[in-house]
């Protein structure tokens, strides 16, 4: 029986669905509980408006950072009409159960990791390469199912059209697939290149397979003036122009050329395709519908255009961005992309940058009246749009405190999908530099939840590490107002914070400033805040904290989050893939947040 070439391809296709509603099938235990959870039913996919207070109170940049925005008030509004105060007898932890779907799948999880987290590279994984070795074992075998592809070079022409609805799917910030498989689009980011690549190879090979034809029947002259094989020559110049700005130092060096060469490719690709061959049509049609529902959910849903209010913090290096209208439709560990329509020159209103959430959501406080900042953004100075930011911001007159300009949000996005750090024994939160913006993000959640005992939490502890002392400064009033609050909510949840400053020596920070936050803060027993030189032992801290699980017996697993470098990523990686303990505390889930993706 002869099977037809898009015949091949569709049954390709095919399993490429079913792998995804498999995906799906495994992520319906952590959904349950999720949804199963007051506090995380919201589904995150639009910001919400509120109403701003009447009157912002002003900020004296003179005698305190700009960056202390968390009230230190703990809510004792019950929800019911009443004030109350537990006592410290009453405040033990709600006892929760992950669910024996979940926890059944922790202990196989737990088992796998050793595989999947070892690093090939610092940014690949087994895991990772085992996907990639699994998508290019089918795209190789629908090139050589039952035919050759060199003497007939159609088949491959199939297979590249086939392929560009799921290199548009797995690009788009709201497809289908992020919704399956609740991962974000920055997660899918690598089998995005990876079908990417593959396109690109098999459309030269079939390029070259028509033209070594054309020659050996001599009909090339001839051939090269008929409209398809015009259109499949412009077909290909698109496709160069996706893969040349998607290299490593063209995307990182001009991220903008890259978004414009994309966006022309993208064009060429869809338009060239579709005359090129009748037959392929189908596919460009699926891939244009994916792109026009995703640009559609965002432009209606995802997009807010409002003011924000900038501020300066030179002590981070940072400008701090408030938007007081957003209230909510967030969840901690999210990112904006964002857009300063106003202030920023003629050529930088268009540039659109990701920058994790700093504030909680309203749909975590217990009333209205504690809403804090709205939404919150830190963006580091990195580049030539941040740096421009930060000018924008530092031209405040002094009178004016901040300066107001009219933004562009698009989001949210990313996050922990349908993972409920709350639901966790303990929690390791490991921050790189800026990174601290997405870990004070995930503590202030976690610690507010605490405050309406919604949590299975014991211990919080976050690592820091900076390049000097002035770093930290900025944030330590922070840090002293969440362990407060950790304190004051009478709930038995321990805060740490461990500093790592990498270019300084603690003699020198000692004398460079009198009042340096290095003592060592004892809260029942334990060094609440800690500030030591050179890199944290990532291996002996992640022990620390599983040994001290397994010893109380929390079974509830270890939560692991970083955000940072690339290199950071990996040392955190290889800490979590040699732990021993894993199954003795539950398992541990490990969040990964890398600069650049």
């Amino acid at each position: 029986m002869t099977i037809s070439d898009q015949d091949i391809v569709y049954w390709v296709d095919l399993a490429f669905i079913a792998a995804a509603c498999f995906a799906f099938l495994l992520t319906l235990p952590r959904r349950f509980i999720r949804f199963s959870t007051p506090l995380e039913r919201n589904v995150s996919i639009k910001l919400l408006k509120g109403s701003p207070p009447i009157e912002r109170p002003a900020e004296d940049t003179s005698s305190s950072s700009p960056v202390d925005s968390v009230t230190s008030t703990i809510p004792t509004d019950d929800g019911r009409g009443g004030l109350y105060r537990r006592s410290a007898a009453a405040a033990s932890p709600t006892k929760r159960h992950r669910g024996f779907l979940l926890e059944a799948a922790s202990r196989v999880r737990s088992c796998l990791q050793s595989f999947t987290l070892f690093s090939v590279t610092s940014e690949k994984t087994a895991g990772r390469l085992v996907f990639i070795f699994l998508y290019i074992v089918a795209i190789v075998a629908a090139c050589f199912a039952h035919t050759d592809p060199f003497a007939k070079p159609n088949r491959l022409g199939f297979v590249v059209a086939s392929q560009i609805p799921i290199a548009v799917a797995l690009s788009t910030k709201t497809s289908i697939v992020t919704l399956l498989t609740s991962k974000g689009y920055e997660k899918l980011n690598f089998l995005h290149r990876c079908v990417g690549i593959t396109i690109f190879v098999v459309a030269n090979f079939h390029f070259l397979g028509h033209i070594y034809g054309f020659a050996l029947t001599g009909t090339l002259h001839k051939k090269l003036k008929q409209p398809f094989v015009i259109w499949g020559i412009f077909t290909l110049i698109g496709i160069y122009a996706l893969f040349l700005s998607s290299l490593p130092f063209v995307r990182r060096r001009s991220y903008s050329l890259f978004r414009a060469f994309h966006f022309i490719g993208i064009v060429l690709v869809l338009v060239c395709v579709n005359f090129h061959r009748h037959q392929t049509r189908k596919f460009i049609a699926v891939a244009a519908g994916l792109y026009g529902a995703d640009l559609i959910l965002r432009f209606t849903l995802r997009q807010k255009i409002t003011k924000a209010y900038l501020y300066a913090v030179p002590e981070l290096g940072m400008t701090r961005v408030e938007i007081p209208s957003i209230r909510g439709g967030w969840r901690a560990g999210q990112h904006i992309r964002l857009r300063v329509l106003t202030g920023m020159g003629p050529t930088m209103w268009f540039e659109t940058h990701p920058f994790s959430i700093v504030s909680v959501s309203s749909d975590n406080h217990l009333n209205n009246n504690e809403l804090g900042d709205g939404l919150v953004l830190m963006c580091k100075r990195v580049g030539g749009w941040t740096e421009r930011l930060y000018a924008l911001a530092s031209s405040a007159r002094s009178e004016e405190k901040a300066v107001c300009v009219r933004v562009s949000l698009d989001g949210p996005y990313g996050g922990l999908a349908d993972v409920v750090l709350t639901n966790y024994t303990a929690a390791l939160l490991v921050a790189g530099g800026s990174g601290i913006t997405f870990s004070l993000g995930l503590v202030e959640d976690m610690v507010q939840k605490a405050s309406r005992f919604q949590t299975n939490l014991r211990i919080i502890h976050l690592v820091w590490i900076v390049k000097n002392h002035t770093n930290y400064r900025a944030l330590a009033a922070e840090f002293e107002s969440l362990n407060a609050r950790c304190i004051a909510s009478g709930y038995s949840l321990r805060f740490k914070v461990s500093i790592f400053c990498t270019r300084e020596s603690i003699t020198s920070v000692s004398s460079t400033q009198e009042n340096a936050p290095i003592l060592r803060e004892e809260n029942d027993g334990s060094k609440f805040k800690m500030v030591d030189t050179g890199r944290p032992d990532l291996p002996a801290i992640l022990d620390t904290i599983a040994n001290d699980a397994a010893v109380k017996q929390w079974r509830n697993g270890i939560s692991v989050c970083v955000c940072g470098p690339v290199e950071l990523a990996h040392k955190v990686r290889e800490s979590v893939r040699k732990l021993r303990t894993r199954s003795q505390v539950g398992g541990v889930y490990l969040h990964e947040e890398t600069f650049g993706w």
